[in-house]
């Protein structure tokens, strides 16, 4: 009531200045009032939307770890060593790096490329160019020697299997999941004949396998990657022996792999 009586005193006797201030406050007040609503309205969508991503990132989440199980567990699992160096049998799984300090520089130059497809026929393409392909023999004097892929990195020649076990260790120092890349051993075939062979495989968005092979059939890859993928090649791929990668590797039964078991139903090159 004091109020009201003190704006009609002012109207009254004519203190206009007084009235322009109370007008300009009123003005302000609206103004803060109207900030204040856009704000939260700011807010609120905000809040929307993180939760829309909290909730895309759940599904991610879960859709990510049902394809790391179901390609994890596709194959029945089995424990495969091999004759790798100087006749004694090492678990091939040790032969994909999950961790380097010498090819951690050169994985993370790749993992800069934020899609992993593109990623993958990136690493594919340099390994080609940088790798030299060499048998075992002239590297280190014996029949099968599987380098390790640090060294078949600076040394800068292997033959087939160094180089796929360089391909799957930058794939996944890089941050390919692993359950997206294997290594496979078996039989290709190059002009009618058969020969044991090592390539890199790799998962694509598309839910399907592609041979990232550097070495014999490595125009091929490079051209029909995303196109045709290895379930469709077998002209070029045969029987596979076992494949693996860091975490796991598969064959239809435990057993160890020797030059000598290749050589029993293959003429290998």
């Amino acid at each position: 009531m004091n109020r009201f009586k003190h704006i009609v005193d002012i109207i009254f006797s004519g203190h206009i200045p007084e009235i322009e201030d109370l007008k300009h406050t009123v003005n302000t007040l609206q103004n803060t009032i109207i900030d204040f609503q856009i704000n939260i309205n700011k807010k609120d969508q905000e809040l929307q939307l993180l939760k829309v991503a909290l909730a895309k990132d759940k599904l991610s989440q879960q859709i990510g770890s049902e394809r790391t199980e179901y390609w994890d567990n596709k194959w029945k699992k089995s424990n495969v060593t091999f004759k790798a160096q100087d006749n004694t049998s090492l678990d091939v799984r040790n032969f994909i790096l999950e961790k380097s300090y010498i090819l951690k520089p050169v994985a993370d130059k790749y993992a800069q490329i934020e899609d992993l497809d593109e990623r993958a026929i990136a690493i594919l393409k340099d390994v080609v160019a940088r790798i030299n392909y060499t048998s075992d023999k002239i590297i280190s004097g014996q029949e099968e020697y599987w380098q390790n892929p640090e060294e078949t990195w600076q040394n800068k020649r292997d033959d087939c299997d160094g180089g796929s076990n360089l391909i799957a260790s930058l794939l996944i120092l890089s941050g390919v999941p692993s359950y997206r890349v294997k290594v496979a051993c078996g039989d290709a075939i190059l002009k009618g004949k058969r020969f044991g062979h090592s390539y890199c495989v790799y998962l694509a968005d598309d839910n399907e396998w592609y041979t990232l092979d550097w070495c014999v059939f490595s125009g091929d890859s490079i051209r029909l990657f995303k196109k045709k993928p290895h379930k469709l090649r077998t002209d070029i791929y045969a029987d596979i022996w076992f494949t693996f990668n860091n975490q796991y590797s598969w064959a239809q039964k435990s057993f160890s792999y020797s030059k000598e078991d290749i050589k029993k139903n293959n003429n290998e090159t």
